[in-house]
This record gives structure tokens, C-alpha cells and sequence, in this order.
């Protein structure tokens, strides 16, 4: 994440600024690995860091501690949860190389949503 920031020549507060929703502290907290953010709010640092949710996913810690690890559905999202869990239950037994073009449809999906606060 600090990278891809470094690379288009922008601070913190910038970025934070693109956000309109995180502080420059929080930012920082990100990058460090002091805090893992949400599935959403990665996918907006990525929006405002011209990158794909997966290419800043590359460099956070595999054994998350923060709210990855959290996630518990409201009752009344309980079945989509479940159907969510089935679906990638059933990806990890596609073939590997069926993989690159499953992500790519992902992060199409993950660019056409509504970018909601």
C-alpha cells in the first residue's frame, strides 16, 4: 500500500484526502500493519490508489488480526453469507489455471459497485 502511494508521489493526507473518509492516521495504521481494513475499504484505497483491491491484498499479513477475522453477518444476511461461502467452497476445486480469469471477473465486479460510503 505505501508503495503504490510512493510511486504516484502522494502523502498520506492526500490519499486520505482522495478518500473523503479516512484520516491519514488510519492510513498509516494500514500501511504499518498495525490494522487490516475491511474488504470495502480496501477496495476504495485501491480505487484512490489507481490499483486493483488484489495488487494491495499482495502485501498484507496472511494471518490477518484485524477485521478480516471479525466478519459476522447481520441475521438477515445469514443465507447470502452462506451462499457466498458455497460458491468458494467450490472454487477451490477448479483447476488452477481457471483461477487468473475467475479474479479478473471478480475485480470487474468489484469496479462496477457502487462505491457507497
Amino acid at each position: 500500500m505505501a508503495a503504490r502511494r510512493r510511486e504516484l508521489g502522494l502523502s498520506q493526507t492526500e490519499v486520505a484526502d482522495r478518500l473523503q473518509m479516512l484520516s491519514a492516521e488510519s492510513l498509516s495504521r494500514y500501511e504499518r500493519g498495525d490494522r487490516e481494513p475491511r474488504c470495502t475499504t480496501l477496495v476504495r484505497i485501491a480505487r484512490a490508489l489507481e490499483t486493483k483491491p488484489s495488487e494491495l491484498m499482495k502485501s498484507l499479513d496472511p494471518k490477518p488480526r484485524g477485521s478480516f477475522n471479525r466478519i459476522e453477518p447481520a441475521p438477515e444476511h445469514e443465507a447470502t453469507q452462506r451462499a457466498i461461502q458455497t460458491h468458494l467452497t467450490l472454487l477451490t476445486h477448479l483447476a488452477p489455471w481457471t483461477l487468473p480469469g475467475i479474479l479478473a471477473l471478480v475485480e470487474k465486479l468489484v469496479e462496477r459497485a457502487p462505491s457507497g460510503n
